[in-house]
C-alpha cells in the first residue's frame, strides 16, 4: 500500500508517492510525481473517472471535458485524497523500483 504525500516546501510543483510507514522526505520510500499530464493516471488508480463517457483517459479531450479539465480535476481528486492508503498506488513504487527510478527497498 502507498499513500500521496503533497509538501510545498519539498515538492512544490508536484507530490509524493509514498510507501506505507514510509518517511515522506526518504528516496528509498518514495517516487515523485510532478508533471500534471500523469495525474488523471494516478488518480484513476485510485478511483477517479476522468469523464463518464468513457472515451478519454483523461490526457486528451472528449466531447464532454478539455483535456485541461480533467487534469485539474483530477490533481484536485487526488489532493482530496491525500495521507489515504491505496493498493494500486504500489505499482508506481514498483515499477520506479524495477526501472531504476528509485533507489530500492532496505
Amino acid at each position: 500500500m502507498a499513500y500521496i504525500h503533497f509538501d510545498s516546501q519539498w515538492t512544490p510543483c508536484g507530490f509524493m508517492i509514498v510507501r506505507d510507514g514510509g518517511n515522506p522526505r526518504s528516496e528509498q520510500d518514495t517516487l515523485l510525481v510532478e508533471i500534471d499530464y500523469d495525474y488523471p493516471g494516478i488518480a484513476s488508480r485510485m478511483g477517479y473517472v476522468p469523464c463518464d463517457c468513457g472515451d478519454t483517459d483523461g490526457t486528451v479531450d472528449c466531447a464532454h471535458k478539455t483535456a485541461t479539465q480533467m487534469i485539474g480535476e483530477a490533481r484536485q481528486w487526488i489532493k482530496d485524497h491525500e495521507g489515504k492508503s491505496f493498493a494500486e498506488l504500489d505499482e508506481y513504487i514498483n515499477i520506479a523500483e524495477s526501472t531504476g527510478y528509485a533507489p530500492r527497498k532496505g
